[in-house]
């Protein structure tokens, strides 16, 4: 800001702008932050743009989007497809992909969604999409397998029952006696390998009398997917050994014609407990290697693990067994416990799961966070670090990874009773000093989606969108603006914040996917938010209006964008200001920029003065004047920059001038 006189004529000016700030004194503010900004980018110089618009993502076929994800199937970015679940009666899961679009296919579905489609997780990895809601299976994680088996089916292979029967068959030297039989089933594609393996079901004990050929063991019914099966048997219902290999489905039968006493020199059985099935959890993460569950929606049939809250599920690493789908199951032998217990039932919800960061992995509840610290160890992959009891997480759709200032991964998230906050390099760092005001307007009781958020990397924004007032659904959007972060000793990390509203700052959930949605898919990213009826591109390019839908019929709806400074407050010493004129510097463009000034923090009307942004020739920045930007009287003003109305227009900012008066009241004076 230019240098003012104590008293006389001179020059004042805004130059940067670098974030609101809603709860500190506006006079006691830096020059470079000020009290407000709506639909407001902050820009790396200058005083910031209008943000842009949303446009409609030209999906159809689909009956709203409760939520979304994007996953890449085959290593290719290009044929990257978009999940989402609609409002249909019960859900449907629906995919947009490349050989689709624009249109939505529905995914067949083994078992429906038994609740909303807004409360659902994802997590991509091994060349599956596993999705975490709350289903008719009870107790059953599902996974979206386009390579495989197709649809959305369910995670794992649930234990088969024991043998159909056994009967001796034939004539001839078969041995007398007892033995027992168990069965384990297997889903096996050529393609992909091993997919799931079943735990092994209960023995079925049979006593074959002298004389037969064999003893013909028939299998039980086909679980899940299943499509081989095998067979173990054991003189002793303690040690089970491989009898039959793996045979397929169609083949109901094995004739086992091997003497009990020769069972021991078969391969030995898996460890019982080595092939649990995933449990169907609320939160999901894929490290890379192991596929992490955690939360519960209180299921406990159709499966033998416990719905235990406060507990995550942590998968083998892939390629631990020699039958492969250790992405499918948990185990839980004597020597690998395929858990991690971190707050149980400790007075507080289970709330988020995110990461890695730097390896870590960090876990969420309403009131505690912990991390995940990777071992090394195969028998037990992480280790549980509580590090705080006092902060927490309001929802897992609105914790993310993302970077801070410098550049170094960091997990943000919100907390319930401070907002923003994140943990990386510098551990965790509140951000929510400057939206304070805004935090208090918050819904957390909101009955669909509290709050959701994204981080856009090319952009390097924080994006969130939080429910306020009664609203169930978000209705306020804010925007961290991650370069213009600065660490305080007291204050937590400064600057970067604005908000956004009207209907970009609506929807239920929100997703990074392709900018153009086509064949291929676009590698750039671009956010999208998606609500029961409509899915929309945010920060579309030239774009300057919000699509919103009306009872079905699409409309633009043009929206007010501002800055406002800090109040301006010329010396120490008692002054009047008397402003002449004021000008602004920065490209020219279509729009129409309106000044207000804002006397004495509102004692009178605010002063509203427009100029045009057009150019007078073939210049792309010029000086604009405003010429009726007169004021008088003040001890202190505001400057406001922005719409008059709400406008479908586009414009940036340089810098802000104006030439003003200042006069020196006597000191006691209580004349303004």
């Amino acid at each position: 800001m230019a240098a003012r006189p104590r008293s006389g004529t001179g020059v004042i000016g805004w130059e940067r702008f670098r974030g609101r700030n809603g709860i500190d004194d506006p006079a006691m503010l830096p020059a470079d932050m000020g009290t407000e900004a709506i639909n407001w980018h902050i820009t790396s110089q200058g005083l910031g743009a209008r943000r842009r618009g949303t446009q409609d993502a030209g999906v159809t076929g689909a009956n709203g989007w409760g939520s979304m994800a994007r996953f890449v199937p085959a290593q290719n970015e290009a044929a990257a497809e978009l999940v989402f679940a609609t409002f249909d009666t019960p859900p449907k899961f629906m995919t947009v992909t490349p050989a689709s679009a624009p249109a939505a296919v529905e995914i067949p579905q083994t078992d429906q969604m038994s609740s909303l489609p807004i409360p659902v997780s994802y997590a991509a990895g091994n060349g599956k999409l596993f999705c975490a809601y709350h289903n008719t299976a009870g107790n059953r994680l599902h996974v979206y397998d386009p390579l495989g088996r197709g649809g959305i089916v369910r995670a794992g292979l649930g234990v088969p029952g024991p043998p159909a029967s056994a009967a001796i068959t034939g004539s001839g030297s078969y041995p007398a006696g007892l033995r027992y039989y168990r069965l384990q089933h297997r889903t096996f594609l050529t393609a992909r390998g091993g997919l799931a393996v079943s735990a092994l079901g209960p023995s079925l004990a049979y006593t074959a009398p002298a004389g037969g050929l064999a003893v013909r063991v028939t299998n039980a019914a086909a679980t899940d997917t299943a499509n081989q099966w095998r067979v173990f048997g054991s003189p002793d219902n303690v040690l089970f050994y491989d009898l039959s290999g793996w045979l397929p489905m169609a083949t109901t039968f094995f004739d086992d014609v091997l003497p009990v006493e020769s069972y021991g020199t078969q391969p030995a059985a898996p460890l019982e407990g080595s092939r649990y099935p995933l449990p169907s959890a609320k939160y999901l993460l894929w490290d890379g290697y192991h596929l992490l569950l955690f939360g519960t929606h209180g299921d406990q049939t159709g499966n033998a693990l416990p719905a235990v809250p406060g507990r995550v599920y942590i998968t083998q690493s892939l390629d631990a067994t020699v039958e492969g789908g250790e992405d499918e199951s948990i185990t839980m032998t004597q020597e690998i416990k395929g858990y991690v217990d971190l707050n149980r039932n400790g007075n507080a919800e289970d709330r988020a799961i995110a990461g890695p960061i730097d390896g870590n992995i960090l876990v969420f509840q309403s009131r505690g966070i912990f991390l995940l610290k990777p071992t090394g160890s195969a028998q037990r992959p992480y280790a549980r670090i509580a590090l705080s009891r006092e902060l927490g997480a309001l929802s897992h759709w609105s914790t993310f990874v993302g970077e801070d200032e410098s550049g170094r991964p960091a997990v943000y998230f919100l907390d319930p009773d401070r907002g923003p906050y994140r943990y990386g390099y510098a551990g965790f760092e509140w951000l929510g000093y400057d939206v304070q005001d805004l935090w208090k307007n918050v819904h957390l009781e909101a009955l669909h989606t509290v709050a959701c958020g994204l981080y856009d990397a090319r952009e390097r924004h924080c994006y969130w969108w939080v429910a306020t007032g009664d609203a169930n659904y978000p209705t306020m959007g804010l925007t961290f603006h991650v370069a213009e972060a600065r660490a305080t000793q007291t204050q937590g990390v400064r600057y970067g914040w604005t908000q956004f509203n009207g209907y970009a700052a609506s929807c239920y959930c929100a997703v990074m996917f392709a900018e153009t949605i086509g064949n291929p898919m676009a590698r750039k990213l671009k956010p999208y938010l998606g609500d029961h009826q409509k899915l929309v591109q945010f920060d579309a390019p030239n774009t300057n209006t919000d699509y919103v839908t009306f009872d079905g019929a699409p409309a633009r709806q043009p929206y007010v964008a501002f800055v406002r400074s800090k109040a301006w407050v010329t010396t120490a010493l008692p002054q009047t200001v008397e402003l002449h004129r004021a000008w602004i510097r920065g490209p020219c463009s279509d729009a129409i920029l309106a000044q207000r000034l804002l006397r004495n923090f509102g004692d009178d009307e605010p002063l509203l003065s427009t100029v045009p942004l057009h150019a007078e020739g073939d210049e792309s920045r010029r000086v604009f004047l405003f010429e009726e930007a007169m004021l008088a009287g003040a001890w202190t003003f505001q400057t406001e920059l922005g719409d008059a109305v709400a406008a479908d227009h586009y414009y940036q900012i340089d810098r802000w001038d104006a030439r003003m008066t200042a006069t020196d009241l006597e000191v006691g004076s209580s004349t303004l």
